[in-house]
């Protein structure tokens, strides 16, 4: 004996490491309760208070437009859709809510100038021209005028959308009305006058009339398609501003319904 006491080396079979389970991140988009939420709560209590303040007095103030305007949604087809703008408007601001996190809200005074041009515009066409149309574009600019007033441009970043979405609420000048339905118009004449001759009938157009036979068959103004021209154009550019897509396909989607 050597007097070194050896030890039995014992080797225990290693266990192999289980691997870390991976961590996925997956997007986790807000609900709609939650993204209300997120809505109301990111925008000051005194934000809301002064720009339904403010709202509210632009409202009054272009209250015969606007009550001129809900006139044409009530009885003219072409402009049924009026209603549902606004709605849709506030829909648009709750869809990008996400945006309204980072505005550092607060008075800008660049706000001002848009409601001097607001103003200015109000005047000036009362004063002359008197045309609802441009009474409405006041109004826009106005609520595009309160949006910079309290936001800056984060806020307009976050509200353009929206905003600009309003102009389909306000009746096409009465000129540039007759013009596009006059010539769509004539458009359709010829178009049904081309149908009745693919399906074999003797027909020919006279202007807005389709002289068929011994009949006489007037295309109405009714049946120009201004008043779908109108909502598939309001429609596009809906899907355009909610859609994640490149500006190209949005731009696309918006001249395909042209």
């Amino acid at each position: 004996m050597s007097g070194y006491a050896g030890c039995a080396a014992i080797s225990l079979p290693i266990m192999p490491e289980r691997p870390a389970a991976a961590t996925v991140e997956t997007a986790n988009p807000l609900s709609a309760p939650d993204r209300g939420a997120t809505f109301f709560r990111t925008i000051p209590p005194a934000v809301w208070t002064v720009a339904a303040v403010m709202l509210a007095l632009a409202v009054w103030a272009h209250w015969p437009t606007l009550m001129e305007m809900a006139r044409k949604w009530r009885h003219d087809p072409q402009y049924s859709h009026g209603y549902l703008v606004p709605v849709f408007a506030v829909v648009l601001l709750w869809l990008r809510s996400s945006q309204a996190q980072t505005i550092r809200w607060g008075f800008d005074w660049r706000g001002v100038a848009f409601l001097s041009i607001s103003f200015l515009l109000r005047y000036a066409n009362l004063a002359t021209w008197n045309v609802d149309w441009l009474d409405g574009v006041a109004f826009v600019i106005a609520v595009g005028g309160i949006v910079v007033l309290l936001g800056g441009p984060a806020a307009v970043n976050w509200a353009w959308p929206a905003v600009g979405f309003l102009l389909f609420m306000i009746p096409l000048p009465y000129r540039v009305e007759r013009m596009l339905g006059g010539q769509l118009q004539g458009l359709a004449t010829e178009a049904s006058t081309f149908l009745l001759q693919l399906l074999g009938f003797p027909a020919a157009a006279e202007g807005k009339i389709i002289v068929l036979h011994d009949l006489r068959l007037g295309v109405a103004q009714a049946c120009s398609g201004l008043s779908m021209l109108l909502i598939f154009v309001a429609i596009g550019v809906a899907f355009a501003a909610v859609t994640n897509r490149p500006r190209l396909d949005r731009t696309l989607l918006v001249l395909s319904a042209v």
